[in-house]
């Protein structure tokens, strides 16, 4: 009874739709974090980066319903917390995954009594939320026009940014020397480059994403709780991981995230036999799974295993 409902073309157009917007935050995400840990960076206080820019960013809907204006502040947001973070990464060389993991934790009680404070504990009325915006002619193409050009603006910004993030790496200055800190900072250093500034950049860079995947969540839903990310920002690291650092893999990580994500909400619509919060760990579940294949593959000779400073602090 369940398997042609699955098969049924409505079924998979609509579970195609929605992969792609809720790969959306995860995306965005992962190409600011790949900026940052191609610096030699691990930003493991990326849930609660994400989680600040959907806190700025309700805030401003709530304030003046201006949904782009919540969209650019959240994002500005972002990366003023990457020169927060940056200060005890790089400046004061703290242990990158203590200080990542606090500082998610503070992010949660900060953001939870800012929300009190400000608003109260009154119900709130319903927000203005994010609406596709559809593109002529485009739209209109049976199947593939519902899927890929039926999306909200960010969602289509998010996957733009993907190619914008491999020129940047791969064909700018910019992003040579970015790579050649990662690599190896010291030889860099040695050519002129200020390797704690393109650290700070990289930082700036990557928390400005979180920030706009937080406030994703924010202006689709039009709420804010300090629990509704649900640890997307550890997935957004994973997938970092998963695509071996470069932008079109990244892209490829987040939509089977935003696929997996999709279908369980969907079979738990469709009652299957099988307990809901199986169904609820079957994304992180599937994401582990990908963690590992990708790990087998970098044992292989030949195969990238990510920047060789990661993790290593630099002093002149």
């Amino acid at each position: 009874m369940m398997l042609p409902q699955i098969l049924n073309l409505a079924f998979v157009t609509a579970l195609l739709a929605a992969s792609l917007r809720f790969a959306t935050p995860i995306l965005l995400a992962a190409l600011g974090e790949g900026f940052t840990e191609r610096s030699g960076i691990l930003n493991l206080g990326l849930e609660g980066v994400m989680l600040g820019g959907a806190f700025i960013g309700f805030l401003i809907v709530y304030s003046t319903g201006n949904l782009p204006l919540a969209f650019l502040l959240a994002i500005v947001a972002g990366a003023l917390i990457g020169l927060f973070l940056g200060f005890f990464y790089i400046t004061l060389q703290t242990n990158q995954v203590v200080a990542g993991i606090l500082f998610n934790f503070m992010m949660i009680g900060l953001t939870g009594y800012s929300y009190n404070l400000i608003l109260g504990q009154n119900r709130l009325p319903r927000l203005e939320v994010l609406e596709s915006l559809p593109i002529p002619l485009l739209s209109e193409i049976p199947v593939l026009g519902t899927v890929l050009f039926n999306q909200s603006p960010i969602t289509y910004l998010a996957f733009l940014l993907a190619p914008l993030a491999i020129l940047i790496l791969y064909r700018t200055g910019f992003g040579l020397k970015l790579r050649a800190v990662g690599e190896h900072p010291r030889a860099a250093d040695t050519l002129g480059v200020n390797v704690n500034l393109m650290r700070y950049g990289a930082m700036m860079i990557g928390c400005a994403g979180a920030g706009a995947g937080g406030a994703f969540f924010a202006l689709e839903f039009g709420a804010f709780m300090d629990t509704m990310l649900s640890g997307r920002g550890y997935i957004a690291l994973a997938i970092v991981i998963f695509g071996q650092w470069k932008p079109s893999r990244i892209v490829l990580g987040a939509f089977l995230f935003g696929l997996i994500d999709a279908l369980a909400l969907r079979l738990q619509a469709l009652s299957i036999p099988v307990p809901h919060q199986f169904l609820l760990m079957l994304p992180y579940l599937l994401t582990i799974i990908a963690l590992l294949v990708s790990a087998g593959n970098r044992l292989e000779v030949g195969s990238p295993s990510g920047p060789k400073a990661l993790m290593t602090t630099y002093e002149r």
